[in-house]
């Protein structure tokens, strides 16, 4: 078994290598990134970006997954996208940051959740411009972003995790799945 990261790590997943076949594991610590290539390589790549909220996303749509951090206390993405930091300024202080491929498009873009309020952009660099607006869940919801239902973009609105007991899929039939 391989090991990477420590208790009180926050586990990551992403495809960090073009062509990857399926995701690999991270973690963030402390404000650095570590991720493997892949699930069989013991090699370890560290990224640092300070105290931030960490997300993970394919910035350019080549495939490959890379960093990113929130700064709560400024409402600014940092994106890294081929090793250049790209910077977007979207949200409120104590938003909560999401990433996810809005349109289908396979390029990633970020948004925030404010009090159970979607607020979603596909600009990658400057001021965010508003793509979408959703309303879903309570403010207390954590937001789970993905494809879920063999679509081509992540859904909008995404599931939630409610009181760490349930999901909660705006689109099901059964709204309410107990964890």
């Amino acid at each position: 078994m391989r090991r990477l990261g420590s208790t009180g790590d926050l586990p990551l997943a992403g495809k960090w290598t073009a062509g990857a076949a399926a995701d690999s594991i991270g973690v963030w610590q402390d404000g650095v990134f570590a991720f493997r290539q892949s699930l069989t390589d013991a090699s370890t790549t560290h990224k640092t970006y300070g105290n931030s909220t960490p997300l993970v996303g394919n910035w350019a749509g080549d495939g490959i997954d890379r960093p990113a951090v929130w700064r709560n206390g400024q409402g600014m993405f940092y994106l890294d996208n081929n090793d250049v930091t790209q910077t977007v300024l979207f949200g409120s202080p104590n938003d909560m940051p999401i990433a996810g491929d809005w349109d289908g498009n396979g390029v990633d873009g970020v948004g925030v959740r404010r009090e159970g309020l979607l607020y979603l952009t596909n600009t990658l660099s400057g001021v965010g411009e508003v793509y979408q607006t959703a309303f879903y869940g309570l403010s207390s919801d954590v937001a789970v972003v993905g494809v879920w239902r063999a679509l081509s973009a992540d859904e909008i609105p995404p599931p939630v995790v409610r009181n760490f007991s349930q999901i909660v899929l705006p689109y099901s039939r059964a709204h309410f799945i107990k964890v």
